[in-house]
C-alpha cells in the first residue's frame, strides 16, 4: 500500500485516482511510497486547532459575561433591599452575586455593609437594652467609617437615631431618681451632646430642676450667713445656666447681703432700721404688697413654697425677703425661714416672685400651714432693712 502524493492518504497499487482527494496517482509506484509532511490535510490541522481554541474561549467569554450580568442584577437588587432596610435578603443576593462572580469588589464592599445592617437590625428587635448595647452600636458606626454612599449614610443615620433614643431613655430613667445638684449637672452635660428635639425638651426640664435645687441651697447658705459658699454655688450654677433669672438675681442678693452683714451686727442693723423707718415712713411701712403665697407638695413628696409680691413703693426697693414660719395643726411652730424675691430690684408697681423647696423629707405627710411673719426690703442697696 502506498500514499497519495497530493493529500497523503493511503492508496492501493491498482488505483489510478486517489479516492480521498480525487487527484490522479503517478504511474510510478515508487512515487507512491513516501508520504509528504506538508500535505493539505496536515496544513489544515493547526488552523483547526486554533478554531477549536477560539470557540472554547468564546464560550468561556460568553459564560463569564452572562455571569457578570447576573451578578450585577443581584447587586442592584441587593442595593434596593438595603435602602428598604431588608438586610438579610440583601445578604442572600450578594452571596449569589459573589458565588458567580467572586472578583466583584463592589459586591464585597456592599456585603460588609449588609452584615453590619443585619447586626444592627438584630439589636433593634431586642426588647431590653443596656449600656453594652449602646457601646456595640457605637462600634458599628466605627466599622461603617470607611464606607461611603447613600446606603452607608442611611444605615449610619438609623444607628445614630437608635443610639440617641436609647441614651435619652436612659437619661429619663436616671432623672426620675436624681435629686442632687452634681447628678443634675452630669445629666445636663450629657444632654448638651445630643442633638434632638426630645433632648432639648429634657434639657429645659433639667435646667429648671437644677435652678430650683441650687436656689434652695443658696438660700440656705445665705440664711446661715455662709456667703462665700453661696457665691461659689452661684458661679458653678451660672456655668450651666448663664441666663437663669433666679441665679442672676441671687448673685446680686448675695453681694448685697454680705456687705450688710460685714458692715454691722444684727443689733446695729435693727437700730438703723428703726431710724430709717421714722425718716421714710411711707416707703418703709407699706412698700410691699403680698399678692399670694402657697404651700404645696411636689410629686416626689418635697414641700414647695411659692408666691408673688408687688412693690407699691414710690421709689425702687431692693433685696426683698419673705420671712415665714411653718405651723402644724396644733399651732406649733415647726420652722422659721426667709426667702429672697427675684428680681433683686423692684421698681414701683413691679411684681416679684419667690419660691423655696425643702430638699429634705422632714415635713413630708404633715398637715402644715404657712404664716408670713414679716417682709423686709432695702430702700438703698447699701442701706438697712425695712419691714412690714
Amino acid at each position: 500500500m502506498g500514499y497519495c502524493p497530493n493529500c497523503g492518504s493511503n492508496v492501493h497499487s491498482d488505483e489510478v485516482f486517489c479516492v480521498t482527494c480525487g487527484e490522479k496517482l503517478p504511474a510510478d509506484l515508487d512515487m507512491r511510497n513516501t508520504s509528504s509532511g506538508l500535505t493539505k490535510k496536515s496544513l489544515w490541522l493547526p488552523f483547526g486547532s486554533l478554531a477549536i481554541m477560539s470557540l472554547v474561549f468564546l464560550v468561556i467569554w460568553v459564560t463569564a459575561s452572562h455571569n457578570k450580568e447576573a451578578a450585577i442584577d443581584y447587586y442592584h437588587a441587593a442595593s434596593d433591599d438595603l435602602l428598604l432596610g431588608n438586610y438579610a435578603e440583601s445578604e442572600i443576593k450578594l452571596d449569589r452575586a459573589l458565588h458567580i462572580h467572586p472578583q466583584f469588589d463592589d459586591a464585597t464592599v456592599l456585603k460588609d455593609v449588609a452584615e453590619i445592617g443585619s447586626a444592627y437590625q438584630s439589636i433593634q428587635s431586642e426588647s431590653v437594652y443596656s449600656h453594652e448595647t449602646i457601646q456595640q452600636l457605637d462600634n458599628y458606626l466605627i466599622e461603617l467609617e470607611p464606607y461611603q454612599g447613600e446606603i452607608a449614610d442611611q444605615l449610619r443615620l438609623s444607628i445614630s437615631d437608635l443610639i440617641i433614643n436609647l441614651r435619652l431613655d436612659d437619661i429619663e430613667l436616671r432623672l426620675e431618681s436624681t435629686q442632687s445638684v452634681p447628678g443634675l449637672q452630669a445629666i445636663l452635660w450629657e444632654l448638651e451632646g445630643i442633638a434632638s428635639p426630645k433632648a432639648l425638651e429634657l434639657t429645659q426640664t433639667v435646667k429648671e430642676q437644677l435652678s430650683v435645687h441650687m436656689s434652695s441651697l443658696i438660700n440656705n447658705h445665705m440664711t446661715n450667713h455662709q456667703f462665700n459658699e453661696a457665691k461659689q454655688l452661684i458661679e458653678t450654677g451660672l456655668n450651666y445656666l448663664p441666663e437663669d433669672d433666679r441665679l442672676l438675681s441671687l448673685k446680686q442678693t448675695v453681694e448685697t447681703e454680705q456687705k450688710i452683714f460685714e458692715a454691722s451686727l444684727e443689733e446695729r442693723m435693727e437700730q438703723a432700721f428703726s431710724q430709717y423707718y421714722e425718716d421714710q415712713e411711707i416707703n418703709a411701712n407699706d412698700a410691699v404688697d403680698l399678692i399670694n403665697i402657697s404651700l404645696n407638695t411636689k410629686e416626689n413628696g418635697q414641700l414647695y413654697i411659692e408666691g408673688t409680691i408687688k412693690s407699691i413703693a414710690t421709689v425702687p426697693i431692693y433685696n426683698v425677703r419673705i420671712h415665714y414660719q411653718l405651723i402644724d395643726e396644733n399651732d406649733a411652730r415647726l420652722d422659721e425661714h426667709q426667702i429672697y424675691v427675684y428680681p433683686e430690684e423692684l421698681f414701683p408697681n413691679d411684681e416679684g416672685q419667690f419660691d423655696f423647696t425643702y430638699l429634705s423629707d422632714a415635713f413630708t405627710d404633715q398637715n402644715l400651714e404657712i404664716e408670713v411673719t414679716s417682709i423686709t426690703w432695702l430702700l438703698d442697696k447699701a442701706g438697712d432693712d425695712n419691714a412690714s
